[in-house]
């Protein structure tokens, strides 16, 4: 089976939420690829259904392979445990950096400025989130 087709079953499995047999199948795509970024990000994004920490060292390393993607970011950022603010507030910051126009991060990052005592910054940032995306609902509820 080719490299493509193994992708290709992998990404079924997953879909299908057999999350276990996807991870078989993207470590062993790993295994002869293993500077892929995307096949340890999409590990990564598998092993959150079942191992979260585990899933924190794929996301690591995509993002050591391929530091300015915004999804990775992204992804990470729905990883991260929400009690830590700061943390959080870091790979959102470095999410924006990447992509500045990704509507939820701004507006992820206006919740935590409101639970910080920061409603000035806030107000900006969920008005930002708004501006690129007016039919994010829940822009609408949180200002």
């Amino acid at each position: 089976m080719t490299s493509a087709n193994l992708l290709d079953r992998a990404l079924a499995l997953h879909r299908a939420g057999q999350i276990e047999e996807a991870i078989s199948v993207y470590r062993a795509l790993l295994d002869k690829n293993p500077d892929e970024a995307d096949l340890h990000h999409l590990l990564a994004l598998a092993l959150a259904h079942t191992t979260p920490l585990t899933a924190w060292t794929a996301f690591r390393r995509a993002l050591a392979l391929a530091p300015a993607t915004g999804l990775y970011l992204h992804n990470a950022a729905r990883l991260t445990d929400t009690a830590d603010r700061a943390g959080l507030e870091r790979v959102l910051s470095r999410a924006l950096a990447v992509d500045p126009s990704h509507s939820t991060a701004h507006h992820q990052l206006g919740a935590l400025d409101v639970h910080s005592g920061r409603p000035d910054r806030a107000e900006r940032r969920f008005h930002r989130s708004l501006a690129l995306d007016p039919a994010l609902p829940s822009a609408h509820f949180d200002h």
